[in-house]
């Protein structure tokens, strides 16, 4: 094994857990390597690292007004940062169905249902995730729902994965390369 492979693993390893290297084919490894090797790309990991080392130790102190003000916009930025973490995961496993999948075994499948995991339900599912409110009261619950959670839900990623793929960007950023 030569030098840079042995330095790229050990740089890789610990990005991912061991429970995730467990779960997934060596394909949706591809996506996941991609998507970490996409926030270190984009520059997300500094600003991840400063988000959380600025808001995890005053969140519940005695500043909770300010941190309510800072919050939304702070979790807002580190939840779309993986939209874009998502594409360069496509990008480098380029299989829309792998990424998909990954995400689905990611948002908690059990095991013993990989066998049976119905990609077109799960985007269904986020189509209507995104379409879906009977009413102001409902878009208000889901967008604090959705703005309070530090990390994107999977549903949510998934149905932007899909939208940027179905746009056709992806085929013309493939086509050029």
């Amino acid at each position: 094994m030569n030098p840079v492979s042995i330095y790229t693993k050990l740089w890789i390893l610990p990005i991912l857990q061991s429970g995730t290297v467990d779960l997934l084919s060596p394909e949706e490894l591809y996506f996941m390597i991609g998507h970490e090797l996409g926030h270190i790309k984009c520059g997300h990991k500094s600003y991840h690292m400063f988000t959380e080392a600025m808001y995890m130790p005053i969140a519940n102190s005695d500043l909770n007004i300010w941190m309510s003000l800072v919050k939304m916009p702070l979790l807002n930025w580190y939840r779309i940062s993986d939209f874009s973490a998502d594409r360069i995961g496509l990008l480098c496993c380029q299989d829309i169905n792998v990424a998909l999948t990954t995400m689905i075994k990611m948002a908690g499948l059990p095991k013993k249902c990989y066998g049976r995991i119905h990609i077109k339900s799960f985007i269904q599912q986020a189509m209507d995730f995104n379409n879906n409110h009977s009413g102001m009261m409902d878009s208000i619950i889901k967008y604090l729902s959705i703005n309070a959670a530090a990390m994107p839900w999977l549903v949510v990623r998934a149905g932007e994965l899909w939208n940027w793929y179905s746009s056709g960007e992806y085929d013309r950023i493939i086509k050029r390369v």
